[in-house]
């Protein structure tokens, strides 16, 4: 598998290392991450992360035409987004743009933050940020936000998910994984671990 970053320059000599083979390179399968389009909650500074309460705004859906733009040439085969309005919003966009399927993934829903939920204090947002550098500076998995999901639960739904479709998606194919900030930040490292992890097992 093959995750959508760029590969890293050498800081000798300043220059990207030599790609993978034609034939590697054709048998890989690429998953891009993304991230919805600015939505309404963003403004409102509302956790928002159950329902449909909260929208894309315009400058949200002109952000996802732009992606439309630059991933034109990467022959997405597929879109899977989480169920949240925002989400489906953004992939109903990008499908209509790149005539594409798309469907909705329980796994890529953004993380329960449990009683904060329709808040939008500072204190919460302070609360927030405190568990998520428990999570990724810490390595305390099992802190949570307002008691919603820890680190441990959101990695249980959604790096299954991946695995199945480093299965499931047939070489040389690319999809894309439409999601929330939260959910890829907590656990897009995770998946990318384990690819590379079976990489080197080849």
């Amino acid at each position: 598998m093959e995750l959508a970053w760029q590969r890293p320059r050498s800081r000798a000599t300043g220059k990207a290392p030599p790609s993978t083979s034609p034939r590697t390179a054709s048998r890989s399968r690429r998953f891009f991450f993304v991230r919805h389009g600015e939505s309404e909650a963003n403004l409102l500074r509302e956790f928002s992360n159950r329902g449909d309460k909260h929208g894309l705004t315009s400058r949200g859906r002109e952000q996802v035409l732009e992606l439309a733009e630059r991933l034109s040439s990467a022959n997405i085969s597929r879109i899977y987004a989480s169920p949240v309005r925002r989400a489906r919003e953004s992939a109903k966009l990008l499908g209509v743009k790149l005539a594409v399927e798309w469907c909705t993934e329980e796994a890529l829903r953004e993380y329960d933050v449990g009683t904060f939920e329709g808040t939008s204090s500072t204190a919460n947002w302070e609360a927030y940020e405190e568990v998520v550098a428990a999570w990724l500076l810490g390595r305390d998995w099992d802190q949570r936000t307002g008691g919603g999901e820890s680190l441990r639960e959101i990695e249980a739904r959604f790096v299954p998910f991946v695995d199945r479709l480093r299965v499931e998606v047939p070489p040389g194919a690319s999809v894309l994984l439409l999601g929330h900030g939260g959910l890829l930040r907590g656990s897009t490292a995770d998946a990318a671990r384990r690819a590379k992890r079976d990489a080197r097992r080849r």
